[in-house]
């Protein structure tokens, strides 16, 4: 007798409430989602944004060395290999890109891609270990026991879904935002300079609905 293999679970989500949001340099963001086994990746980079820039002193290589697959949606990029061979993608290309290259956005408008190959960052581990900075964040100190980061949202910026664990929270500005949650549940807070606050962990979205920035800092416990 023949046994029919189980249909795949239909999932469906919105990259404007992603799994992860990762910031790329200046101003740069990607922000992903996870479908099963798949993840996909939205990235903007703003005029003037390169890799070789941007992000080579971060990745401690002097090309990126991601293999990208992909579908470029608006704007326009330049690729560049280590071979010397150059490439211009606009809206509508679908891509592949070998490791080893350089990149960069070309004129006015900022470059938005779809990405079906990117590497995501380590996700959180029961041993302490932390996933990478969501948009906004950036790690001041990070040892085996703490991680410390510097927080500045500006108005109109969403961090994109992210977790916390244990963590202590003091607000450098008074500032209106919105805390979105799995569930779908939301709430607006108006922080005030010079609270501390004290989370057990959490997951979220931090949306600054308001006018100021909203700037902090939070240290993770591990």
């Amino acid at each position: 007798m023949t046994t029919l293999a189980q249909p795949q679970q239909l999932q469906a989500k919105s990259l404007d409430v992603p799994d992860e949001a990762r910031p790329m340099g200046a101003n740069g963001r990607i922000e992903f989602v996870t479908l099963g086994n798949i993840t996909v990746g939205r990235a903007t980079f703003p005029p003037g944004w390169r890799w070789s820039e941007q992000m080579k002193a971060r990745a401690g290589t002097d090309l990126c060395m991601v293999r990208h697959i992909g579908y470029v949606i608006s704007g326009r990029c330049g690729i560049r290999m280590a071979d010397g061979t150059e490439r211009e993608l606009a809206a509508g290309d679908a891509f592949d890109v070998p490791p080893g290259h350089d990149a960069w956005v070309i004129g006015d408008e900022p470059y938005v891609s779809l990405d079906f190959s990117i590497e995501l960052p380590a996700p959180r581990s029961s041993t302490g270990a932390t996933e990478a900075p969501p948009l906004g964040h950036g790690v001041l100190l990070e040892n085996d026991r703490v991680r410390v980061l510097e927080m500045v949202i500006k108005p109109g910026e969403a961090t994109g879904m992210h977790s916390h664990p244990a963590s202590i929270v003091y607000a450098l500005s008074s500032a209106q935002v919105r805390f979105s949650f799995p569930n779908g549940e939301s709430r607006e807070v108006m922080t005030r300079e010079g609270d501390i606050t004290w989370s057990d962990g959490v997951t979220h979205t931090v949306e600054n609905i308001g006018t100021t920035d909203d700037r902090g800092i939070i240290v993770e416990l591990k």
